[in-house]
């Protein structure tokens, strides 16, 4: 569509060319009536490349997210499936960081794409603070795994 689209351009500007090119030779018309027919229709040919190249820019920048959530999707499905496999708590634990880690690269990914600055570092400190909170349900299964009691630790309370 986007090459038919250029074709078309294309053949807009030749024909508005030629066309002015015919009327310039016979002496039809005004010298100032065949400049503005050839700019507008220069000017619409312009508008025309440069709209189809903004449509062409949003369209990869779609297809770019459509295949990171793709990726992201069919990672969680492999995540998912190898952590049924697991049979350990080492195992559950790695599976959850790695987990973790995959949500962390997906949200800061996600952050690229973010225009203002300030914007970008709060999406970015939210993605750090939520991997945070996930690294710390990690540091307390192991824990309860271990046979620990996190929940006796408190502020100002040293394990003993």
């Amino acid at each position: 569509m986007q090459r038919t689209l250029l074709a078309l351009s294309c053949a807009l500007i030749l024909a508005g060319g030629s066309a002015f090119a015919q009327q310039q030779s016979s002496g039809l018309g005004s010298a100032a009536t065949n400049d503005t027919a050839g700019a507008s229709i220069t000017d619409k040919a312009k508008q025309a490349a440069q709209t189809i190249g903004e449509k062409a820019k949003e369209a990869a920048g779609k297809v770019k997210d459509m295949v990171q959530e793709t990726a992201q999707k069919s990672k969680a499905a492999a995540d998912q499936k190898t952590a049924q496999a697991g049979d350990g708590p080492s195992s559950k634990s790695q599976q959850m960081q790695k987990r973790a880690d995959a949500e962390f690269k997906s949200a800061k990914a996600k952050c690229a794409a973010i225009q203002r600055q300030v914007q970008k570092t709060v999406c970015e400190k939210q993605a750090a603070v939520t991997h945070a909170n996930a690294e710390l349900r990690i540091a307390k299964a192991n824990a309860a795994a271990q046979g620990g009691n996190t929940s006796a630790m408190g502020a100002g309370k040293s394990a003993q």
